[in-house]
């Protein structure tokens, strides 16, 4: 008479096929059906690299990663791991603001670290318009997104780091 079932000791972030039927009795069962879960995303250890080359799709992004703010043009949702312009290998990160939209921002955010106050992130970025571009470095808490580091972009790219150790424990 369950409709569920608990399933322990799995991995975070990680995809497990399932096999499920009903048994109404001995007599009366259905075929097995194949159902593919994910569990939860966990937190990540220190160091933690992202290269992007391993992304696959259309307009995605990583696994555990999340589109905070994002902008849609048509059917692309920004931002997305993009396959040209890579500072380094054939990927990158592409986020993308129109001038003729009121949209002023794209947040990104990592998925949870386990001691954030330990992380450095360290990253290549430019920008590919006629209007210089500020970015930020940050941390999410609670849903709101607190600067760590504000970067003015140049049109060559170049590496920026930023220390988390502001960031609440």
């Amino acid at each position: 008479t369950d409709t569920f079932c608990v399933i322990s000791g799995l991995d975070a972030s990680t995809a497990y096929d399932v096999y499920v039927k009903s048994a109404c009795d001995a007599q009366h069962t259905s075929g097995w059906a194949l159902a593919t879960i994910t569990t939860e995303c966990g937190a990540e250890s220190v160091p933690y690299a992202e290269t992007f080359e391993n992304v696959t799709g259309s307009y995605v992004i990583p696994d555990c990663w999340e589109r905070v703010i994002s902008y849609t043009s048509g059917s692309s949702l920004y931002p997305y791991v993009y396959s040209s312009n890579a500072h380094n290998g054939s990927k990158c990160l592409y986020m993308y603001i129109p001038s003729s939209t009121t949209a002023s921002e794209n947040i990104i955010a990592l998925p949870p670290v386990d001691d954030i106050n330990t992380l450095k992130v360290s990253l290549w970025a430019k920008y590919s318009s006629n209007v210089p571009q500020a970015f930020e470095i940050g941390y999410m808490r609670n849903g709101e997104f607190t600067a760590v580091k504000s970067i003015t972009l140049t049109t060559t790219y170049q590496q920026y780091t930023a220390y988390m150790s502001q960031a609440p424990a």
